[in-house]
């Protein structure tokens, strides 16, 4: 049994080319669909937005559980860590929490919940 092919145009891939049908619908689908692209733009910010303000809020939490420092002070501290911990060589070194960050991040949040208004 040998299959026909047909010359009308597919929606599917073939070779390196891709083929569309011709497709007509409605002006009331037409705005509906334009709707429904917009609602999904929106969606999205907004659960970016959320995102944001709860990653802020999670690095200012993290940030108050901590002894805070000045940030031109972090050179020396780690310095002063490696030297002491890891002889001078290589190792771990803590991360030092600024204060500098902080304000960065209650700024940042501030900004954002005043956009989410």
């Amino acid at each position: 049994m040998m299959l026909s092919v047909s010359s009308k145009k597919s929606p599917y891939f073939e070779g390196k080319r891709v083929y569309f049908t011709e497709y007509i619908i409605t002006k009331e689908l037409y705005n509906e669909l334009l709707a429904c692209e917009e609602a999904a733009k929106t969606k999205k910010a907004t659960d970016e937005l959320m995102e944001e303000i709860a990653y802020c809020e999670d690095m200012i939490a993290e940030h108050k559980k901590h002894k805070l420092h000045h940030e031109k002070d972090v050179p020396a501290l780690r310095k002063q860590y490696n030297d002491l911990n890891n002889e001078g060589g290589e190792g771990y070194i803590p991360h030092f929490y600024t204060f500098e960050a902080l304000a960065y991040f209650e700024e940042r949040l501030a900004a954002l919940k005043n956009l989410k208004k």
